[in-house]
């Protein structure tokens, strides 16, 4: 009797799992509509933090003057960002990947920039 009822439990079980209904954890969730609009909000700051940069490369590297820039602050900023871009790959934040592989190049330009100008 008790054999019987462990067998039909675990027919019940596999019938669940194979149904989805054990399967929740391992699907993602469904953003809502606020993390969604947050989700294009970091977008649009990495975007525009990357393009207010722009000016500061074109002193460096077109204008060829590097008058104020510190090398020892631009090349934290890039030992930060391959950081946070590690990090992001780890956890696979697409946000935080694309905007920290543009910081990597741009911190890296600034800072090869002003130890040679």
């Amino acid at each position: 009797m008790i054999y019987n009822k462990f067998i039909k439990d675990k027919k019940k079980i596999i019938n669940m799992v194979h149904s989805g209904f054990a399967q929740h954890h391992i699907h993602k969730k469904k953003k809502n509509e606020p993390t969604k609009l947050f989700d294009k909000l970091v977008y649009l700051a990495g975007l525009v933090t990357v393009i207010l940069t722009l000016p500061q490369i074109k002193n460096i590297w077109i204008d060829k003057n590097a008058a104020g820039v510190s090398a020892l602050t631009w090349g934290t900023y890039f030992a930060g960002a391959i950081v946070w871009f590690s990090y992001g790959i780890v956890h696979k934040e697409k946000p935080i990947i694309y905007m920290y592989l543009a910081w990597m190049i741009l911190d890296a330009l600034v800072f090869i920039g002003a130890l040679i100008y």
